[in-house]
């Protein structure tokens, strides 16, 4: 293979041209309740209203480095009181919005009370109206519009003229393409006082999400604001021979690897400018094609002899071959698989490629090329719904010599005894917990990622926080489950004791 791209084959940077990164943006107001409920202190002398305020500081934080060409924010925190409703707008630079959410966070309880709480009556209907202007004042395609109500109070209006004015007004929010969500952050909200009959105007159902702590109301907007996958544009030559018709469609990656850019640092901490290599430069590079036959060296090609070998006809995109049985298994996996949609969803030829897939169980196999010149890969695409709409699961077939199948090991029939079961059942349950990604950081990610924070917002450097795993407390919840295993079963390193005293006694002279 190629020496300079050893693992060009699968590469995740290769882009057609014209590529388009993320959908049309998803803006969400996240309307904040002043209510006296929310400044109520909890069990841990925290106030939901600070909660909510850390959680927005959370957001925008984790969307400071975000892969985005935005500098203005994604999000519009709203408070729901009579003057001043706007805390950020979707127009404000992000930088300023960070740095405002953190310094409201950190304020007092009573402070905060103080400055926000809400003294008289409070017309909901005015404030669902100013919501739905905040939308309106951005000039832009919509891909999606939320508004997120963060309130414990369950029933904001008891005047039957004053409820009347509010089911009009959240009428209103199916025809502007707005979806109502509402977020209590304590368990005894009552949602028959008002907003069932709230819901029961709207197009989508109501969807009980209690947050009763900072943690849970973050994870919440951030599911519902940051972009997890990519998009980009791909062609699909499903017509023998004829490259002329295409089907237009994009390329789906549900996973996205965290990327940081110019963030390199040297060893005493400077800054590493990273720049783009001229094109030029590369034309003398020297190439070789290595070789596994005795006694014969590399051959070399330099940078024309190697776009000559590369090249072919084949058009940028998935170019079908033909249909067939599925030959990768389920957990087969080679590079990063990748989702097919149409970019037309009324698109006939789509759909109708998908429906006799589905029905005949078959997949389509493609030769995909995304560089010219570039290496072609065999994939074939499987039909899935994802998100209520057809696509096809692009994996890549893998060559004989990337196939390696575990070696065959003969093991003996294993007893059966109850009494081992039953350890081994109790060491699992000591050792089953829920997963967080937080719980392994990368050391080295959150230093680059502090260091480009402090540049950004002006502010001294914080050494990222290291998670350590609390190794008395791990060895008393595990202590119980650990003695049964060794009580019932013979451990290698005590068959090890073992065979080594026996042959130190056979080889003992007499």
């Amino acid at each position: 293979m190629w020496r300079n791209e050893e693992n060009s084959d699968n590469e995740e940077d290769d882009e057609i041209p014209e590529t388009e990164k993320n959908f049309k943006p998803t803006f969400v107001v996240i309307a904040i309740d002043t209510h006296p409920l929310m400044f109520r202190k909890k069990e841990d002398n925290s106030i939901p209203f600070k909660d909510c305020l850390s959680a927005c500081y959370s957001l925008a934080d984790s969307l400071l480095l975000a892969p985005s060409n935005r500098s203005w924010n994604q999000f519009a925190v709203l408070l729901a009181k009579e003057e001043s409703p706007c805390l950020t707008e979707f127009r404000d630079n992000l930088i300023d919005t960070v740095k405002l959410l953190k310094t409201k966070a950190g304020l007092p309880n009573k402070q905060l009370a103080e400055e926000y709480q809400r003294k008289g009556e409070f017309d909901l209907a005015g404030f669902l109206l100013a919501c739905k202007k905040v939308f309106h004042d951005i000039k832009t395609a919509f891909y999606k519009r939320t508004l997120i109500y963060i309130t414990d109070d369950d029933e904001p209006v008891q005047d039957a003229t004053k409820k009347f004015t509010v089911f009009n007004e959240i009428k209103t929010f199916s025809g502007n393409q707005i979806d109502f969500q509402i977020i209590p952050t304590t368990s005894d909200f009552n949602y028959s006082k008002f907003y069932n009959e709230l819901f029961s105007l709207l197009d989508n159902p109501l969807v009980e999400v209690i947050c009763e702590d900072e943690e849970g109301l973050t994870e919440k907007l951030t599911s519902a604001v940051v972009m997890r996958h990519a998009r980009r544009k791909m062609l699909f030559y499903p017509f023998k021979g004829d490259t002329s018709r295409t089907l237009n469609c994009y390329k789906l990656d549900f996973i996205r690897t965290s990327a940081l850019i110019n963030s390199r640092l040297t060893k005493d901490g400077k800054p590493v400018k990273l720049t783009g290599e001229d094109g030029d430069e590369l034309v003398d590079a020297t190439y070789y094609f290595r070789t596994k036959a005795p006694g014969r060296d590399s051959i070399k090609f330099d940078s024309y002899e190697k776009n000559c070998i590369m090249d072919n006809t084949l058009p940028l995109g998935l170019t079908l071959l033909y249909v067939s049985k599925r030959s990768t298994d389920i957990g087969y996996v080679l590079g990063k698989p990748f989702f097919l949609m149409s970019r037309d969803k009324d698109d006939v030829y789509f759909k109708k490629f998908w429906q006799n897939c589905v029905e005949k169980e078959r997949v389509l196999v493609c030769a995909l090329k995304q560089r010219q010149p570039g290496k072609i890969r065999y994939t074939e695409l499987i039909p899935y719904t994802v998100n209520n709409s057809p696509m096809f699961l692009v994996k890549y077939i893998p060559f004989a010599t990337e196939i390696i199948l575990p070696k065959k090991t003969d093991y003996p029939e294993p007893e059966t005894n109850e009494t081992k079961r039953e350890a081994v059942r109790e060491l699992v349950k000591s050792l089953t917990f829920d997963f967080d990604v937080k719980m392994i950081p990368d050391p080295c990610y959150l230093k680059k990622k502090e260091y480009v924070k402090s540049k950004l917002l002006e502010e001294p450097r914080e050494e990222p926080i290291g998670v350590a795993f609390a190794n008395e407390a791990l060895d008393k919840l595990l202590e119980e489950a650990v003695n049964m295993i060794n009580k019932n079963f013979v451990l290698v390193e005590d068959r090890k004791r073992k065979t080594t005293a026996s042959t130190s006694r056979a080889k003992k002279p007499k």
